[in-house]
């Protein structure tokens, strides 16, 4: 049996637990609701709605009476999603940074994670936001979910602008020439994004944040071929 076989089944049986693990998180979180009670968030308003003091005050109420009636559902689903994300990435991220890969295929994939790696932000904002809207997990006067859409959506595009240099460059290469002045650029540009993304997917890991964990990982794979690890031998 060669030794590539091998990592595969390896890799295989490591998503595999992770999906189990997904499964069973998720399914356990399903039998609770995420509040305990939610009558005493309902009575919650503040005594003057204009009053920007009278509305800390009863924010501030609310998110401690809500914190009191937290369950464990919230952190079983949170870390259920880490489960998959990570079952997701060990099963498919050695296929994707593989020597062998085609100019189609490694273009085909710098576009997609190109496109997913903003709309994963807003994405993730607006469905983590919906759902605690829906579960009483904000004031019901609250009026700023909107505003944090759109500074959502402006970081999204942010990161797009800031990714659009690497992003040209690594369509425009035929391949990626070891030693070579443009090689060099790119390198320390992925190298600084794989510094800053390798310690957010720690953290993000270790709070059980979905979507920083979501956001660490494509952007990792999205600047790994720019490292150089993967490119051709310069002659000389």
């Amino acid at each position: 049996m060669y030794i590539g076989d091998i990592l595969q089944r390896s890799r295989n049986v490591v998503a595999a637990i992770l999906f189990l693990t997904f499964a069973a998180l998720f399914f356990t979180s399903l039998t609770m609701k995420p509040l305990e009670s939610d009558s005493g968030l309902k009575g919650i308003y503040p005594a003057d709605i204009h009053s920007q003091e009278s509305r800390r005050k009863a924010e501030a109420e609310f998110y401690r009476e809500r914190d009191a009636q937290l369950t464990p559902k919230g952190a079983l689903e949170r870390y259920s999603a880490c489960a998959l994300i990570l079952s997701l990435g060990v099963l498919f991220l050695p296929k994707l940074t593989a020597l062998t890969e085609s100019i189609r295929s490694r273009r085909y994939r710098q576009i997609s994670l190109y496109v997913l790696i903003p709309a994963s932000i807003v994405a993730g904002e607006v469905l983590v936001t919906s759902v605690n809207l829906d579960r009483m997990m904000y004031p019901t006067w609250q009026d700023n979910i909107v505003v944090n859409w759109f500074a959502t959506a402006l970081a999204a595009v942010t990161v797009a602008i800031v990714l659009l240099p690497f992003f040209i460059y690594s369509l425009t290469q035929q391949s990626v020439v070891r030693g070579s002045s443009s090689s060099r650029v790119a390198r320390v540009f992925s190298l600084v994004l794989l510094s800053i993304s390798i310690p957010l997917f720690l953290v993000a890991l270790a709070l059980g944040q979905a979507q920083m964990l979501l956001l660490s990982s494509l952007l990792a794979i999205f600047v790994l071929p720019g490292t150089d690890y993967f490119a051709k031998k310069g002659v000389g």
